[in-house]
């Protein structure tokens, strides 16, 4: 086992348990707990040497580890009570490494040189999206269903997933992420792999987990182009080096007019979906949230008057709600600030539609 990912394991175990002391457990600099909500751990620079000291108040141990992650070597010293045998050593050992995986079930951000558990908010409550996009998105996620996943395996069918979201920034696709990451939060890993990550170090950690599901935000930025390492790296991690687990891609990407075909074969990112509108129903609900002060109906009517058909995001409207708390506009003089005050730079490129 690589010796970062003892690190991984053992350090969150005694952040989140009471029984290791804090005043005589440390750390070398090479890998630095963060005892903050959730089992976050950062590894710094994997290339430098660590040291681990811990002492369990309650069993008596002290643990000693050191080691040089590059060279995947480890040495770990356990120190135990007179009278202690070997076995509930090791056992203990065996159950404080391995199980539970603090990462399973979690939302993990993973860069090259870091792997952190991150915590998102409970999503908002949205109208939905275009019924195509909400089709798409129950499509992959059906497969985290054991009968489906069963199903599939029963004829020798893959049980992945990929799905493409194409949109122009401010859509929503950030915000349909975050919501069916935070639904199936507990229920699958989910990696969320910075755009500056290897691919096969996200390979790597998709085969440790029976239920994955993948974001690539920028997902241009993994692959590049045909006849280079990253791409060829690309397509493997996409088809598959494990047939047993369950494996969801949702891909991120402003415009897919330039991608290269055999990225979106079939058995790859398969099926693509776009966020073309702003309806008015999620307009509506938009603005009630952000300013449940203002006459809605009003606000879009100024809205209206104001762009027309033109381009309006749910980022456009973010920056509304921001601009009237900023600037302190009552709400009864909203529907006049956004005719005659508010100014807008670039919008992007979907409309509000009835």
């Amino acid at each position: 086992i690589e010796a970062t990912l003892i690190l991984l394991r053992l350090l969150p175990s005694i952040i989140e348990n009471p029984e290791w002391e804090t005043e005589q457990t440390s750390w070398a600099t090479s890998a630095r707990p963060h005892p903050t909500e959730g089992n976050i751990v950062t590894i710094i620079d994997p290339q430098t040497p660590f040291t681990v000291h811990a002492y369990n108040k309650q069993t008596g141990y002290i643990i000693r580890m050191y080691g040089e992650p590059s060279y995947n070597q480890i040495t770990i010293k356990l120190f135990a009570p007179n009278g202690t045998s070997a076995e509930d050593v090791y056992n203990y050992l065996e159950g404080l490494f391995f199980d539970p995986d603090p990462f399973e079930g979690k939302i993990i951000r993973i860069a090259n040189e870091e792997i952190s558990v991150i915590h998102l908010e409970e999503p908002e409550n949205l109208a939905p999206y275009d019924p195509e996009v909400e089709r798409a998105i129950s499509w992959m996620v059906s497969i985290v269903n054991d009968e489906t996943a069963d199903k599939l395996r029963n004829l020798s069918l893959p049980t992945r997933a990929g799905l493409l979201l194409e949109g122009p920034p401010g859509s929503g696709k950030t915000t349909l992420v975050r919501r069916v990451a935070k639904e199936l939060e507990g229920k699958v890993t989910i990696l969320y792999p910075s755009a500056k990550t290897s691919i096969n170090l996200v390979s790597n950690e998709i085969q440790k987990y029976d239920k994955v599901l993948v974001i690539l935000e920028d997902v241009e930025s993994f692959f590049g182009e045909r006849g280079n390492e990253e791409f060829s790296d690309f397509l493997n991690v996409v088809d598959g080096l494990k047939s047993e687990n369950v494996v969801m891609f949702l891909a991120k990407t402003n415009d897919s007019s330039g991608f290269d075909p055999a990225v979106r074969r079939a058995g790859r990112l398969e099926r693509s979906v776009a966020i073309t509108h702003v309806f008015k129903d999620a307009l509506t609900d938009i603005i009630s949230q952000r300013l449940p002060q203002v006459d809605t109906e009003k606000v879009v009517e100024s809205l209206r008057e104001k762009f027309g058909q033109t381009e309006l995001t749910m980022a456009t409207i973010d920056y509304l709600a921001r601009s009237i708390v900023m600037e302190d506009i009552k709400p009864n003089d909203v529907p006049d600030y956004i005719l005659h005050q508010w100014t807008v730079g670039t919008e992007g490129h979907n409309y509000v539609a009835d």
